[in-house]
């Protein structure tokens, strides 16, 4: 079982935490000041973890992986407020591909990790893109499910 949360305190930090080899164990995977907030998971098929997070003081996404042994982090998009409501899946291949809320232009946005870059694009825009859900079908290509607040539904 793995879980993910958020540690509050004086720095709140993104951390991970596992029950695989018996007993509960937790480290930290983002120590970025003010991390954690609207997190996702996905495990590689090396059993390796990918996850993303807001980051409120700088209002971004970040994403954390420990694929290489250690933690990295990394940012999917800074551009104004980014990042809230995440959804992480992972293609065949083990590239991360993620879903999230746009809260400067109210839109919903998605990004794949590909050759060492973030690229990320619009998908609806209104105030579309809150509580999103991502999946991958098995040719890689996104399905996202979201809510458009705008018409008060959910949008597939």
């Amino acid at each position: 079982m793995l879980i993910i949360y958020l540690e509050v305190g004086y720095a709140a930090n993104l951390k991970y935490a596992t029950n695989a080899g018996g007993g509960w164990t937790s480290q930290i995977a983002d120590a970025s000041f003010d991390t954690g907030l609207y997190t996702s998971i996905a495990v590689d098929s090396n059993d390796k973890v990918h996850m993303t997070c807001y980051e409120a003081t700088h209002t971004e996404i970040h994403y954390a992986t420990n694929a290489d042994g250690y933690w990295a982090v990394s940012i999917i998009d800074a551009g104004g407020s980014v990042g809230s409501y995440t959804s992480i899946a992972l293609d065949v291949e083990g590239a991360p591909h993620v879903s999230y809320f746009d809260q400067t232009h109210m839109s919903l946005k998605y990004a794949i990790y590909d050759h060492g870059y973030w690229t990320s694009s619009f998908v609806d825009g209104g105030q579309s893109g809150f509580y999103s859900n991502l999946a991958l079908d098995p040719s890689g290509r996104p399905h996202l499910a979201y809510y458009d607040n705008k018409n008060h539904d959910l949008k597939c």
